[in-house]
């Protein structure tokens, strides 16, 4: 059975304000030897809706996402129905900050404010 709660703690991380397509996305991974993590944010040119995956496409939705908290040490992302549906029955993304991700906290406020309107992030410094 999987938790209600889906926790990372990645070790990189792109955080991208606009490609050379025009794709604004923040990508964040726990890597080891033997193992990689993810969560993608994206979102779409064309819907405005933001696309979340974890772990692999099959695990991901547009439009799933209610809430998302940013604070110096971490990121939650509230899930709504669908990205729960979608997202394996879990209701939130839990990424802990360590001292690889820390340092570009800026760098995430920055692709998340372009991702999100203002009623769905929640800043605290």
């Amino acid at each position: 059975m999987i938790a209600d709660s889906w926790q990372l703690d990645p070790n990189e991380l792109e955080a991208i304000e606009q490609d050379e397509e025009g794709l604004t996305y923040l990508w964040m991974a726990e890597k080891t030897p033997q193992n990689i993590r993810y969560v993608t944010l994206s979102r779409s040119n064309e819907s405005g809706e933001v696309y979340v995956e974890r772990d692999d496409q099959g695990w991901s939705c547009y439009g799933g996402i209610e809430k998302i908290q940013l604070v110096p040490t971490g990121l939650k992302v509230h899930l709504n129905a669908n990205g729960k549906s979608h997202l394996g029955g879990i209701t939130q993304l839990d990424i802990t900050f360590g001292p690889q991700i820390k340092p570009s906290y800026e760098r995430i406020k920055k692709v998340l404010r372009r991702l999100v309107s203002n009623g769905v992030l929640s800043i605290q410094q």
